[in-house]
């Protein structure tokens, strides 16, 4: 069991990629590509209103990671909101706190950029994911969301 306060939470780095791609192999069941990824991890690394925010151990070992990307409104005051997505921790380590800690840094980063909110949609069958979300304070019951896949 690692210690959180042995755990790093930053910025996912290049040289990070073929972690992540494990990392979400373990999400997905589909085919990734390093290189596509690759390309479309250094264009994102190039925008400002995204975040890919990765937890490592002290051997620098990626255990989990969180993407955030600022949305900008022209409600509210036009004040932002964070999409949170590609919330995963690896099954090695999970029940640590890793969950917490990526989250919590993300949601700091939401709020030094004056987002108003955070929002995330999870499959309807990960229900260990939904319990996580609902124990640090994410409320299934305030929206409703749809996907219609293009």
């Amino acid at each position: 069991m690692e210690p959180t306060s042995r755990i790093t939470i930053d910025l996912v780095l290049p040289d990070d990629l073929e972690a992540l791609i494990e990392l979400y192999k373990e999400l997905v069941d589909n085919e990734l590509h390093m290189e596509q990824i690759k390309t479309q991890f250094l264009r994102l690394q190039q925008n400002e209103d995204y975040y890919i925010i990765g937890a490592k151990n002290e051997a620098g070992q990626l255990m989990g990671t969180v993407m955030g990307i600022v949305c900008h409104d022209l409600l509210l005051n036009c004040r932002s909101f964070m999409v949170v997505e590609n919330v995963i921790v690896s099954s090695n380590y999970r029940g640590l706190g890793i969950g917490k800690l990526l989250m919590e840094r993300i949601e700091g980063i939401a709020i030094e950029r004056n987002c108003y909110r955070t929002e995330l949609f999870s499959s309807a069958a990960r229900q260990a994911a939904h319990q996580f979300y609902e124990s640090i304070g994410y409320d299934r019951e305030s929206s409703i969301g749809f996907v219609k896949y293009l």
